[in-house]
């Protein structure tokens, strides 16, 4: 999972399947000039000038992707920052074989080793992100795009395990559609789903940068919030209820929805388990309901 994310926005799903295909062809780009590179080291043939410069790694066609669309979609993730690092390393062995070429000398056994181990590693990264980005959409919800429940518990173990690790506190919040059943009554399920992207969308653009939102079933969302006490997470969480309740949508071409939501949150306990922390969340939202919806309440004992 892309859990290392913690400095750009939850993914959703056509989020996740455009950076797929935009590194597959990034990687195929690199590839496609491997090939090129070492057949001209095979043959002894004269280097290309991009081969020489100081700064090739970035004139290649997987470097300009690196410096464009590739920084900007996987920013924060730190086996991309890996992956950037190896790539300008193993132009810069490059560059020395280029030059070897150039100066009509024989390269060195070791010298072509060391730029087959930081080809190698580079792959080796290289694939372990695109196999991040494919396990995302395995744990999506098809709906809306968003992860689902069982995309979110790996990220929420991993947050527990922090919170023992450090003594950080963070929080967990059920967040359940008000009267969403009578939208699915009156105007039929399909307006239902437009609702649910909707909030999904509404969720994803609104929780802070390093916040995790998805769809618990039906019309709950689950929201991880970390390094948030339960009173912090209960401001952030009233703020983006206010702006859901004023947001307007539309279902057809006729007719405009408003929708509330009530939510119930709750600390991670070290020493408790996430379900439990989910469960006192959920309980929590329940109160918020019976004491009149369109709230945010605070698990207490």
């Amino acid at each position: 999972m892309m859990a290392d994310s913690r400095s750009s926005q939850p993914w959703t799903i056509a989020g996740a399947e455009s950076r797929v295909r935009e590194l597959e062809r990034a990687l195929q780009a690199h590839q496609d000039w491997i090939d090129g590179f070492q057949s001209r080291l095979v043959t002894r043939s004269r280097p290309r000038p991009s081969d020489l410069k100081a700064a090739g790694h970035l004139h290649c066609p997987f470097g300009r992707w690196y410096a464009g669309k590739g920084k900007k979609n996987f920013r924060g993730v730190s086996a991309f920052t890996e992956l950037g690092a190896q790539h300008r390393e193993m132009h810069r062995l490059a560059r020395a074989l280029a030059g070897t070429i150039r100066d009509n000398a024989d390269i060195a056994v070791a010298q072509y080793e060391a730029f087959a181990r930081c080809l190698a590693d580079f792959r080796q990264s290289a694939h372990a992100l695109l196999d991040d980005a494919r396990e995302l959409l395995r744990y999506a919800d098809p709906l809306t795009g968003i992860a689902n429940r069982f995309g979110m518990l790996p990220r929420l173990e991993e947050e527990m395990e922090r919170v023992r690790r450090t003594d950080v506190v963070s929080t967990v919040s059920i967040m359940d559609l008000d009267r969403f059943k009578r939208i699915n009554d009156s105007l039929g399920h399909a307006s239902g789903d437009k609702v649910l992207r909707a909030v999904s969308r509404y969720l994803v653009k609104n929780v802070r940068r390093y916040d995790r939102v998805a769809r618990y079933g039906g019309e709950e969302f689950l929201l991880l919030l970390p390094d948030t006490t339960p009173a912090g997470a209960k401001r952030v969480l009233d703020r983006l209820r206010r702006g859901l309740s004023r947001r307007t949508i539309a279902v057809n071409r006729d007719t405009k929805v408003t929708i509330g939501a009530s939510f119930g949150v709750a600390a991670l306990n070290p020493a408790h388990t996430v379900m439990m922390a989910i469960d006192r969340a959920d309980q929590a939202m329940y109160e918020a309901k019976q004491a009149g919806r369109n709230r945010v309440q605070v698990w207490g004992p």
